[in-house]
Parts: structure tokens; sequence; C-alpha cells
């Protein structure tokens, strides 16, 4: 509740307060240890380990919510999460979403139960969607490209940088086409690109069964290398149908090869380039025959 009532990690939260809760209390602070002291009093073995928190948050194409509004959405999901009987509070800072606080230890002593969670705040919040109004997330959602988190996108505005997720979507795929068809290719063309990728290799076949990527630079509070499973990227992106992609890449010079032989042209004089020029049309020819998306990889971001 700290979070919900401060000013936030970049002054981003504007007039936090209380919409909705059961919990008496001028404060949040004194509402905080109200619910403290019921859980340590009733079940001084669960310490710690009773406390749900979540956010509900609007889609950006959803009319704004007043505070009345919110409150019922709030006081709606708390009933269809089975903690009706539990002190709670949701708070408000910003125009699109709230949080939500409950301690499972019920004023009685019985504990909420909490098991399936995730799966009953999708049905609460669909049944939520429906009785306003609003999107329905859910199918919001691409399981080819997903959606890119609010904080990730978030922490990228920041850093005035694309957000990891995409830049990896993008140097992913062109990595797939400049690999010549080999894992090792892959993995070059992903290097050259600054990204770094760990294969998983299984302990008995020795085969590659899927990857981990990561932007170089990109860490971590901890300062540890922040990763993303291929199929956290998309669908699209899973270990099959990379191999698939890379089985099917062109063969003929990298990317890295062919930029090579172009300095290296440059290096000779002006009248032995122009004796040149036929062998220049025929490595036109060979380009335009092993190179027809050339123009896909600009680099990330575009």
């Amino acid at each position: 509740m700290h979070y919900d009532h401060s000013k936030g990690r970049r002054t981003e939260h504007e007039n936090p307060h209380k919409i909705g809760g059961t919990v008496p209390g001028r404060t949040w602070q004194a509402r905080a240890h109200t619910m403290d002291e019921n859980a340590r009093t009733m079940r001084p073995e669960l310490v710690g380990k009773t406390i749900h928190r979540t956010a509900l948050r609007l889609a950006p194409g959803d009319r704004r919510l007043t505070d009345k509004e919110w409150r019922a959405v709030s006081e709606k999901y708390v009933k269809d999460m089975g903690f009706d009987g539990c002190p709670w509070e949701a708070t408000r800072h910003a125009d699109d979403h709230v949080h939500i606080t409950v301690s499972r230890v019920q004023w009685h002593g019985e504990l909420a139960p909490d098991s399936h969670d995730f799966a009953r705040a999708q049905s609460a919040a669909r049944g939520l969607e429906r009785e306003h109004g609003l999107i329905d997330a859910s199918q919001r959602y691409d399981a080819d490209h997903p959606q890119v988190a609010h904080g990730e996108r978030e922490s990228a505005a920041r850093r005035e940088v694309v957000p990891e997720r995409e830049q990896l979507r993008a140097a992913v795929r062109a990595a797939e086409h400049w690999s010549q068809g080999t894992c090792e290719g892959f993995e070059a063309e992903l290097e050259r690109r600054g990204v770094r990728a760990i294969a998983n290799v299984s302990k008995t076949t020795g085969r590659v069964s899927g990857y981990k990527y990561g932007i170089e630079g990109h860490i971590d509070k901890a300062g540890e290398q922040v990763w993303f499973k291929g199929s956290q990227l998309g669908r699209e992106n899973s270990w099959a149908k990379t191999w698939e992609r890379i089985e099917a890449a062109p063969s003929g010079p990298t990317a890295q090869q062919l930029a090579a032989v172009r300095a290296a042209m440059q290096s000779f004089p002006t009248s032995a380039r122009d004796g040149m020029r036929s062998g220049r049309s025929a490595q036109a020819r060979v380009v335009r025959d092993w190179e027809p998306d050339r123009n896909r990889d600009r680099g990330i971001g575009r």
C-alpha cells in the first residue's frame, strides 16, 4: 500500500486516494496496520504469506471510469475472487487503473483460498468488462506477437529505445534469413546485431531444442542479463518454426562477407574499377538472386 499512496517511482502518481475497501482508518498507514494486526492475531503462522495484490487496468481505447465506477468494479472483483469476507482496499492514483490489496486472513480468522487465482482473476475480469461495456482484453492478445507489457514499454520510453521484445523479434527474423542454413550462422548473425543467445542443448542427444535471447546491455536491477525465450517473443518464434526458416535460408555470401567485398572494391583505383564493370554487373545479378529481402536488414526498430 505504500507504493499505491506514494508519488510513484518517477513521481507519476496523481492524487493517490482510497476508492473502496473494508478497513477503517483515516490514513493508509493506519489501515495497513489494521490489516497486518488482524493477520498476526488470527493466523500468526502465516504472517507475510497472505497478501493478494492486483491491478485492474483499462485498455487504451476504453472510456475513463469515475471513482464510483471503480469502486463498483473493485467490490465485484473482490467478491468474484471469494475475498469479500477479507480486509481489503482499492487505491487509485491514475485515470486508467486501480490497485487492490487484500489480506486473505478474514476478520473471523478463516483463510480465504487462493488456489487457481490466475484463472479466477481472468474470469472475474471478463465479467467486469462485459458488465461495464469495456474492451475484452482476452481478444487483444496476439499469440504470434505477445503484447509488450506496460512496464516494458514505459522502461523503453524512459531510455528512448524500442522495447527489447520488439527489437529481438526483428533481430531474430533477420538472423534466420542470413544464417546460411546453420545454427552457427544463426548465432553469428545474432551476435552481429548485438543479441546474446544461449542454446538449450539436450544432454542426452546433443540436439538444440531452443534458444533464449537478450539484448547486450539490457540488464535488471541486480545487473543480470534480461533473457527472453523464443516463445516469449511469439508463437512464430518457437524453435520448431525458427529452425524451419533457418533451413530454408538462402545460401550464398553472408551480409558481413558482402560488406567486406564492397569495401575491398572501393580500394581499387578508379581505372581498375572501370575495367571491372562487367564483373560488377555479374556480381549484381548474383546479389539479386540470393538477396531478395535485402531491404529487411536495415537494423532494428525501423
